[in-house]
C-alpha cells in the first residue's frame, strides 16, 4: 500500500527502557518496511485517490493502514461506553465524493477455546444492539481464520470481520451511511486486508 504517516500508540516511559520494547519496536519497524517493499513491487497504478496513514497499536498489538483523514475517537475512561481493548475511528468516504459517514471498530480479544468466531460474531453484534440479516461467512485474512458477516438496515450497513490471531481474536467493524455503503464495500474491504497482528517477541531467557 503507499506510504503514508506512522502513528504508534500506547507506550509509557518505563517500556521505552526495557530490552522487550527495543526488540518490539524493531519488529515493527521490519513490519513497516515489509509494507513499503511490497508497494514498491506493485506494477499497477494506484486506484485510491487519497493518501493513507499506518497505524500501529503496541497496547493492543495490531497495525492497520487507513485513510488519513479518518480520526481516533479519544474517548475518556469515565465514558459509559469506554473499552480498553477497543480503538474507534470516525470515517467519511476517503475520496470525498460520497455523502454520508460512520465508524471503524477494532477490538482485541483474549483467546477464550469456548468463544469459536461464530461466537465473537454473536456477542458483538448483541454488544452493539446490530440485527443480522445475512449469514457469516468464511474470509480469507493474512492475519489468521476469519469468518465475515455484512449486514444492512435503513440506516446504515456494516462490515464486520472476527479473526483467530496467533495471540488474540480481533473484531473489525466498519459501519457506513446505508444508501453508499455498497458504493464504499471494496475500499473498506482493502483497508481490512491490512490489518496485521503485531506479536511482541518472546523474552530471553538467561
Amino acid at each position: 500500500m503507499p506510504g503514508g504517516l506512522y502513528h504508534l500508540g500506547g507506550l509509557s516511559l518505563h517500556m521505552v527502557r526495557s530490552r522487550g520494547l527495543i526488540q518490539f519496536l524493531l519488529l515493527c519497524f521490519f513490519l513497516l518496511l515489509q509494507a513499503g517493499c511490497l508497494g514498491s513491487m506493485n506494477s499497477d497504478p494506484p486506484t485510491r485517490n487519497f493518501k493513507e496513514q499506518l497505524y500501529l497499536d503496541a497496547r493492543l498489538n495490531f497495525s492497520i493502514q487507513h485513510p488519513l483523514d479518518w480520526q481516533r475517537l479519544q474517548k475518556p475512561v469515565s465514558a459509559i461506553d469506554y473499552r480498553p481493548d477497543t480503538i474507534v475511528w470516525s470515517i467519511q468516504d476517503p475520496e470525498k465524493k460520497l455523502p454520508g459517514s460512520g465508524n471503524m471498530l477494532i477490538r482485541a480479544l483474549p483467546h477464550d477455546p469456548t468463544q469459536q468466531l461464530p461466537d465473537r460474531l454473536d456477542a458483538f453484534l448483541e454488544d452493539l444492539r446490530i440485527l443480522k440479516s445475512q449469514p457469516a461467512e468464511p474470509f480469507s485474512h493474512p492475519a489468521g481464520k476469519a469468518q465475515v458477516l455484512r449486514t444492512q438496515n435503513d440506516d446504515d450497513g456494516w462490515l464486520i470481520i472476527a479473526i483467530k490471531g496467533q495471540q488474540q481474536d480481533y473484531i473489525i467493524s466498519i459501519n457506513f451511511t446505508a444508501e453508499n455503503f455498497n458504493s464504499l464495500l471494496p475500499v473498506f474491504l482493502d483497508i481490512v486486508g491490512s490489518f496485521l497482528e503485531v506479536v511482541p517477541p518472546e523474552p530471553r531467557q538467561n
